[in-house]
């Protein structure tokens, strides 16, 4: 892979089309394009790159609607399609570098970049279930993140059952990463359970969820489950009480949805005590856990988290951040038992 130069990005800049030949071929782009603040530059990079794989720029989604805009300029040649693998829609903390986002621009852009698999999106004012609906033609989408500000509801103009359900209805089947944050909206467990049966990593931080918990095992009873689930990172009470029956088992003859979990999450929730955690351990052995992570979870305490460290588990890393139960001397304890029982366990206080 070739490094494409000031030189190079010069004449690009200027139109200049004599090295342009060597330069087809480069696949990545480093962060030497997301300090340019006009679009011009990236318009003509995008045109003369149709195979590009990597543009490591957070305006490409509105770079690329506004080159194919049926009243923009030179439209007929314009290419036809484009190699990203990956695109991000975020908003610059530099608002001088901000390309502001106009409603429809995924609509736009999703058509002519089909081979997508990685997809990051920023909720901010513009972004509508339309433009969520418009990604059902990424067939190859693989990796999703709808993320909002903390405290932007009123930048959210999304909705579950009007966008994201529908989506995750077409494309979840090839999912295997899916990250909600920060979302304003109510969210159903149950559907992402269903739809999304091949996801490793499941992210929710921070939304509201309203699918009881009832719904959420009834769906799992009748074979939707979470069987490649590998890494779980959950935030926020009401997330919690949803996440518990990812860990309930889906019929009498059968372990939890989540049976290849190895990383577990769960931060800021005071729902979290050790009764719970002792129900969750009956039903899900955590035969394949290897991390650990609790980070401001109140009334968990060392009977808790001991439940986790036994001989029949893979643990390999604990991390307990601001449980205040948790205090120092058990922390002193549990490194004397892994040095006693020779276990390959690191336990860390942060």
């Amino acid at each position: 892979m070739m490094e494409l130069n000031g030189c190079v990005v010069e004449q690009l800049m200027w139109g200049r089309k004599c090295r342009l030949g060597k330069v087809a071929s480069v696949n990545l782009l480093d962060n030497y394009l997301s300090l340019v603040p006009r679009l011009p530059l990236k318009v003509l990079i995008l045109i003369n790159l149709p195979h590009l794989n990597y543009l490591d720029d957070q305006s490409v989604i509105q770079a690329l609607a506004d080159m194919h805009r049926p009243e923009a300029d030179n439209l007929s040649i314009r290419p036809k399609s484009y190699a990203l693998i990956q695109m991000c829609l975020v908003e610059r903390k530099d608002s001088t570098l901000h390309v502001p986002y106009k409603t429809d621009d995924l609509r736009l852009v999703a058509p002519l970049c089909q081979l997508v698999t990685d997809l990051n999106i920023w909720v901010q004012v513009g972004v509508t279930d339309a433009d969520l609906l418009s990604l059902m033609v990424l067939k190859r989408l693989s990796k999703l993140r709808v993320s909002c500000a903390p405290n932007g509801s009123h930048r959210c103009s999304i909705t579950f059952d009007g966008g994201l359900a529908p989506l995750l209805k077409v494309r979840g089947r090839s999912l295997i990463s899916l990250e909600l944050v920060n979302l304003p909206i109510s969210i159903h467990l149950a559907i992402i359970v269903e739809c999304c049966p091949n996801l490793k990593l499941l992210v929710l931080e921070g939304c509201t969820y309203s699918t009881p918990a009832r719904i959420i095992s009834k769906r799992m009873k009748n074979g939707f489950v979470l069987n490649h689930l590998e890494q779980l990172k959950i935030e926020g009470n009401f997330v919690f009480d949803q996440a518990l029956s990812l860990f309930m088992p889906t019929n009498s003859f059968s372990s939890s949805s989540a049976p290849s979990l190895k990383c577990l999450s769960v931060l800021h929730c005071d729902n979290l005590n050790d009764d719970v955690i002792q129900e969750i351990c009956q039903f899900h052995p955590f035969t394949n856990l290897e991390y650990l992570y609790f980070s401001d979870c109140s009334f968990v305490t060392k009977k808790g988290i001991d439940l986790f460290m036994n001989e029949d588990n893979a643990l390999k890393r604990v991390k307990i951040y601001s449980c205040e139960m948790v205090t120092d001397e058990d922390f002193a304890v549990w490194k004397r038992k892994v040095k006693e029982n020779n276990w390959q366990l690191y336990v860390e206080k942060e």
